[in-house]
Parts: structure tokens; sequence; C-alpha cells
């Protein structure tokens, strides 16, 4: 019986698709970067129109490149605030590229359902906060 299922898997494996697609390379440049770049720009770096592109990207990450630039935008964003808790806000929400305050509180708010400064106070709370472990 094992072995039967091991062939199925095996044969499952196989048909999976591992060529490395431009939007692949565009995708990891998004994570590596985080750049404030255009959506067209980066069409032109996986050699696609602007539609293919869009239909391309999510059929192979599953969101929108747009979503999926500022997913990554507010969680570099999170991810530096976490690591230097005592610069404000609007020097963060600059530095990633945020026109001001408000466009980055209206990410905290779809991706992590808190304003900033909520989450700071709730995050201060955290059980690993307050034993010191994080």
């Amino acid at each position: 019986m094992v072995s039967i299922v091991e062939d199925y898997l095996k044969t499952r494996i196989k048909r999976i698709r591992t060529d490395i697609h431009s939007v692949d390379k565009v995708a990891s440049y998004i994570l590596a970067n985080s750049p404030q770049v255009s959506m067209d720009w980066l069409a032109n770096q996986a050699y696609l129109c602007q539609r293919q592109f869009n239909r391309k990207f999510t059929e192979r990450i599953g969101v929108s490149p747009k979503l999926f630039t500022r997913i990554v935008r507010f969680f570099n964003a999170y991810k530096y605030r976490e690591a230097h808790p005592h610069d404000d806000w609007l020097n963060v929400a600059l530095l990633f590229g945020y026109t001001d305050y408000q466009h980055m509180v209206k990410d905290f708010k779809e991706f992590a359902n808190v304003t900033p400064n909520l989450w700071v106070s709730e995050d201060m709370q955290a059980p690993e906060r307050i034993l010191r472990l994080a």
C-alpha cells in the first residue's frame, strides 16, 4: 500500500511545474528590494504587457502585483518598527514610501486590523514582551 502511494506521489511531483517564470523573478525582486516602482515598470521587467502581467502574476503568486507590493511594504515597515521601537511612525511611513502617515494607517487597518499605535500598545502587553522572551 505504501509503495502505491509513493509511486502516485512521485508521478504528481514530476508533473509540478518547476520552471522559473519571469513573474517569479519580479516577485523575488519585490521581496528583496521592496521597491516603490510602477506596475508598468514591473510588467516590463517580466517582458509582459500590463494585462498579461497582472493575470500571470495573480495566477502564479495568488494576489495581484499591486496588493503584493502593498503587503511587502507593510510587512517591511512593521518589521522595521519592531526593530526600531523608538522611531516615530511618520518617519517609518516616509522611509517605506508611504506618501504620509494616513496611507500607512490604511494598510495597517487592512492587513493587521489595528492602527499602528494600537498595535504598539497591544504588542507591549503581549506575554512574550512582558516576560522578555522577545
